[in-house]
C-alpha cells in the first residue's frame, strides 16, 4: 500500500480504531486510506477557491465518486463513519 506524504500507517490505524465496530469488519486499510487520501485532496482543492468539482461536491460525494470510477462498492455511511473517526464531524450531509 502507497502512502502519500501527508498520511503514514498510524493515521490510518488510529483512524480505524476510532471507528464503530461494524465498519471494523467491512473496511480494509486499504480502503481506509484511499477514502483519508481523497479527504485531503478534497479539503486541498476546495481551499484554493477555484472552480472545480469540490464546487458542486460534497466531501462525501467525492469520495464516493472515487470509488464508483473504479468500479468497488462504498455505502456514504462508511465514508462518513471514516469522516467522523479523523474528527471532521463538522461536514455537512449533502448526498
Amino acid at each position: 500500500m502507497h502512502l502519500d506524504e501527508n498520511m503514514t500507517q498510524n493515521d490510518v490505524l488510529a483512524t480505524f480504531a476510532k471507528l464503530p465496530e461494524k465498519y471494523k469488519l467491512l473496511l480494509t486499510r486499504t480502503e481506509i486510506s484511499v477514502i483519508i487520501q481523497k479527504m485531503n485532496e478534497y479539503l486541498e482543492k476546495s481551499a484554493n477557491n477555484h472552480l472545480n468539482e469540490t464546487t458542486f461536491m460534497s466531501l462525501v460525494q467525492y469520495v464516493k465518486r472515487e470509488f464508483d470510477i473504479k468500479g468497488k462498492a462504498m455505502s456514504k455511511e462508511a465514508i462518513k463513519a471514516v469522516i467522523e473517526a479523523k474528527n471532521l464531524e463538522d461536514w455537512p450531509d449533502e448526498f
